[in-house]
């Protein structure tokens, strides 16, 4: 999390998406859109954490801050544990979600290395697609 926010303030701009969630389309303007299997917390003593990589949801967060101020600051009150509403907005109950930009191809952060990737992204929840041994 750190990288990708290290990188989208280095070529700060923000991308006009839509985002189909389950069903339903939205439009948002941000400079960082956040997809993790269920939920990731954001907080400095925890960050990237999980209580939970079986409750079958995507974390989907959103960047509403357009400035690189506004985005240092909010991704500071994140890692304090002092985010306001106004910084992030988490989608909750995403299953399936589509991201459609204008540009063809999208920088995308996959485990701290950024790829371009074919727009439309597609993500959706495949529970219990996976299975862990451990002991």
């Amino acid at each position: 999390m750190l990288v990708a926010s290290a990188r989208t303030l280095v070529r700060f701009n923000h991308q006009r998406l839509t985002l189909t969630v389950n069903e339903e389309k939205e439009r948002v303007d941000t400079p960082l859109l956040f997809v993790g299997n269920n939920d990731y917390r954001v907080d400095l003593g925890a960050a990237g954490q999980r209580e939970s990589v079986e409750d079958g949801e995507l974390s989907v967060m959103v960047m509403r801050k357009k400035t690189r101020r506004g985005f240092i600051a909010s991704t500071i009150r994140a890692l304090l544990n002092r985010a306001r509403e106004d910084d992030m907005e988490r989608i909750a109950g995403v299953t399936r979600l589509r991201v459609t930009s204008r540009r063809s191809v999208v920088a995308v952060s996959l485990d701290g290395e950024v790829v371009g990737a074919s727009s439309p992204l597609d993500y959706k929840i495949c529970k219990g697609a996976l299975r862990v041994i451990a002991p």
